[in-house]
């Protein structure tokens, strides 16, 4: 078979280009750069179905009936303020979760003041206010068995999310 010297240059390049192209990585999620990501990640964050959230490690966790900082959280929001403020992202969901002591009228205001402390803290440390939305969960979301001390501990939580754009 006799293919003319352009056409396989044409066909030589093309088959390069294919090669390089499905190589390619895929990507990143609409609306964040893969440097946003990645500070992301490094910080304490995992994609779930509603946006980048705090995984399980880094999640900020409350007393029974308090919706008090320690400082062991307030360490965690300041270094969570500074990425955020770094990468550029400011609209942000902040999740309040509270075990499953207490009627349901209470969890869900315990989880209202703890959303909101974090978003006070939040923006004493620079972030705006105007782009974050608070969401009182009470003790409907629970990560864990309210029938165990542990299990309630782990419920008492705030989640921040960097919802999908």
């Amino acid at each position: 078979m006799n293919i003319p010297r352009f056409s396989r240059y044409v066909l030589a390049a093309l088959s390069l280009f294919l090669a390089v192209a499905c190589q390619t990585p895929p990507p990143p999620p609409p609306g964040l750069t893969p440097e946003q990501i990645s500070k992301l990640k490094s910080s304490g964050f995992s994609e779930t179905d509603e946006g980048w959230a705090l995984n399980l490690d880094a999640r900020l966790l409350f007393d029974t009936s308090s919706a008090a900082l320690n400082q062991r959280e307030q360490d965690s929001l300041k270094k969570i303020a500074n990425t955020l403020i770094s990468i550029g992202i400011a609209d942000i969901i902040i999740e309040g979760h509270t075990d499953s002591t207490g009627s349901e009228q209470y969890n869900r205001e315990l989880s209202r003041k703890r959303a909101e402390m974090v978003a006070d803290y939040l923006a004493s440390d620079g972030m705006s206010r105007e782009h974050m939305q608070i969401e009182a969960k009470g003790s409907s979301s629970p990560i864990a068995s309210n029938t165990t001390r542990e299990g309630r501990t782990e419920n008492r939580r705030t989640v921040i999310i960097i919802p999908m754009k």
